[in-house]
């Protein structure tokens, strides 16, 4: 019996990860990591109780095109995503405070 609720608390509160990329042109200064971040950041102190502390990362890949990069946003939500009303509600606000981000950078000069 206790080791059933040990499986059941462990998948109960297993972390709930979200990735959004974003193809961008390969001359994409690397300040648009830290604008980013720091736009993402601010976003998720202000809601921390949706989002887990120190999960965001905002980084660079390559892909097949080789005029592009990927810029990849990871964060991880403070619940499991069947907590919530509308996790979509959420990723929609991640990923328009990343386009507006791209907005203030180089990405739009």
């Amino acid at each position: 019996m206790y080791l059933l609720f040990i499986l059941f608390s462990c998948s109960f509160h297993q972390a709930f990860v979200r990735i959004l990329q974003f193809m961008v042109d390969i001359s994409t200064p690397a300040s648009v990591l830290d604008s980013t971040s720091q736009a993402l950041q601010a976003h998720m102190d202000e809601n921390s109780t949706e989002y887990k502390s120190g999960s965001l990362s905002v980084s660079f890949s390559t892909n097949d095109d080789p005029l592009k990069v990927q810029l990849a946003v990871s964060f991880e939500y403070s619940h499991n995503g069947e907590q919530q009303e509308s996790p979509h509600a959420a990723v929609s606000t991640m990923y328009i405070c990343s386009l507006a981000s791209f907005e203030s950078t180089a990405l739009y000069q």
